[in-house]
């Protein structure tokens, strides 16, 4: 315990050093919540430029009324005048996987009906991944009424119907049904056979029970809270945020819109909610929506420790998808 705090501690004075290099020397002269260190450091720090998403000028510096704020997994600094947002993660990452992921998200979700902040990479080989990316207007999902809610997912469930159908590598497709089968035979030796997952997988068909087989694709965000998604109403457009590079990558298909269902089904409407039941008993690249659902949990399931929380947490998702079936025993 004391050598992670030690490890972690040294990790954030490393990422803080260089997060200096790109605030202003009078940071600590302003009434904010950055770090007192990182405050420090940047007053004996000459500033660098970034690169500007808005107006005219190809070059701007982050202003000294810059709002900071800690995660689990990285730094952020929000720049409201400038629009304009440094996000610096804590553990080592690789910059090109990130650009491939995040690239390969945008492209097969599609920027006709979606809206995806501008980004740019700060050094593709530094050890530390800093990345600044255009602040976009909105409010996020979890903040709007019910029928932005029921819109948004409706949306997307048409274009996925049009999109995921093109996306095919034999590959990949070998390797997410090999995931899925060894975190479904790690589940069975964990959960009980009469647990809310388990009443799930016989319901969709017991689909991972061969030693071999395949599953379709598609690329993820892989967080897709509503929170991490906002409406900009002057645009009437969806716009996704907040990308994670651990979390980001090929899973098995329609990863995302399961995701963002098990998050936010009680922000649906009741009416909404019924029709949904009728929606997800049809198919999607030759399964229904259902068994894609299960994956989602399958997966989501394959690196965890199965401790009582994140038992928890696969059994509370099983009962909700459970709730979205709409025949009772079977899927229609």
């Amino acid at each position: 315990m004391i050598k992670n705090r030690i490890k972690r501690s040294c990790t954030l004075f490393y990422v803080y050093s260089l997060i200096s290099e790109y605030l202003p020397r009078t940071l600590y002269l302003k009434k904010n919540n950055a770090p007192i260190f990182l405050k420090m450091i940047s007053a004996f720090t000459r500033q660098k430029s970034i690169f500007s998403f808005h107006g005219s000028r190809p070059l701007i510096r982050l202003t000294p009324n810059s709002h900071f704020m800690m995660r689990k997994r990285k730094a952020l600094i929000c720049d409201e005048i400038n629009g304009v947002m440094l996000h610096a993660f804590i553990q080592p990452e690789n910059a090109s996987e990130y650009k491939k992921n995040r690239d390969a998200f945008v492209s097969e979700v599609g920027p006709e009906l979606f809206r995806f902040p501008k980004y740019v990479i700060s050094e593709e080989n530094s050890p530390a991944l800093i990345i600044f990316e255009e602040k976009l207007p909105g409010v996020s999902l979890n903040k709007c009424n019910q029928e932005r809610v029921d819109d948004f997912i409706d949306v997307w469930i048409n274009c996925s119907e049009k999109i995921y159908s093109v996306r095919q590598d034999a590959g990949l497709e070998l390797a997410i049904y090999s995931g899925l089968r060894n975190a479904i035979v790690r589940l069975k030796q964990e959960l009980s056979p009469d647990s809310p997952l388990f009443q799930l997988y016989h319901i969709c068909g017991s689909p991972f029970e061969g030693e071999k087989g395949v599953w379709p694709i598609s690329f993820c965000h892989g967080q897709t809270l509503p929170a991490n998604i906002l409406y900009d109403r002057e645009k009437n457009q969806y716009c996704f945020i907040d990308y994670e590079p651990g979390l980001m990558g090929y899973a098995p298909c329609a990863y995302d819109i399961a995701f963002f269902i098990l998050y936010a089904h009680n922000l649906f409407s009741q009416e909404y909610k019924n029709g949904l039941k009728i929606r997800l008993a049809g198919s999607l690249r030759g399964y229904k929506w259902h068994q894609h659902i299960l994956a989602h949990i399958v997966w989501w399931s394959r690196d965890r420790q199965l401790n009582l929380e994140q038992v928890r947490k696969i059994n509370e998702r099983s009962e909700i998808a459970l709730s979205l079936i709409a025949s009772k025993g079977k899927i229609l």
